[in-house]
């Protein structure tokens, strides 16, 4: 059932957390978020525990899961949304991609100019004096 899917869950999450010499602050957040959810959903369904978690979970993944566990077809479910999500990630960078090049290539322009007027202006200069 899905008590044995949360327990090996806290399991794994527990071996996960023993790699970590000194985990960072929002990394012990974290942990006592999960540690506390899965406290109290112990025989619960997964899909209650990760809609307890909104800071960490949308709430179509909650629904998921719940599908996934009512049809017995968890597996496929949690498949579909990795990937939802990876194509959400994907679409998201190619849009942040598209934003940052045209500001890159001011900044770069910039640069070239300034190098340029800083071998110019030198040797304007030089040519003034004479």
């Amino acid at each position: 059932g899905s008590g044995n899917l949360v327990h090996n869950l806290r399991h794994a999450f527990g071996s996960a957390r023993q790699g970590l010499a000194e985990p960072p602050d929002w990394a012990r957040s974290f942990d006592a978020d999960v540690a506390a959810a899965l406290g109290q959903h112990d025989t619960a369904f997964l899909s209650r525990a990760l809609e307890a978690q909104e800071d960490y979970f949308p709430p179509l993944v909650g629904q998921m899961v719940a599908v996934g566990e009512s049809t017995g077809r968890l597996d496929d479910m949690l498949s579909r949304v990795a990937q939802f999500y990876t194509r959400e990630v994907n679409s998201l960078v190619e849009n942040l991609v598209e934003l940052i090049q045209p500001a890159l290539m001011v900044v770069i322009g910039g640069l070239v100019g300034l190098l340029f007027a800083s071998i110019l202006l030198p040797i304007y200069n030089l040519v003034q004096v004479f």
